[in-house]
């Protein structure tokens, strides 16, 4: 999974936030899953410059010979806090 702040909100909804639910929703069952954040918005810019890290992510210990795959959260993952909001264009008090 990829988004940014930058990414679409209207009134169908806010893909960042939602984008943020959907990971810390695979984080707490404990999916397999990767999630880069940033600051980029809906383009295939942000598409180019994430796919190289996504394909390494998703290939990882591949091999021809397997028939079988154990999907298990790595353990680094498993180890970091779940993903938070921070609101970037109002005022906080």
């Amino acid at each position: 999974m990829s988004d940014g702040t930058d990414d679409i909100e209207n009134a169908a909804g806010s893909w960042p936030l939602n984008n943020i639910l959907m990971a810390n929703s695979l984080k707490m069952r404990g999916y397999d899953f990767h999630f880069r954040f940033g600051e980029g918005m809906h383009a295939i810019a942000q598409g180019a410059l994430d796919l190289p890290e996504s394909l390494t992510w998703l290939w990882r210990g591949y091999d021809v010979s397997k028939t079988a795959e154990t999907y298990e959260m790595e353990e680094a993952e498993k180890a970091r806090a779940l993903f938070r909001v921070k609101i970037a264009n109002r005022d906080s008090w």
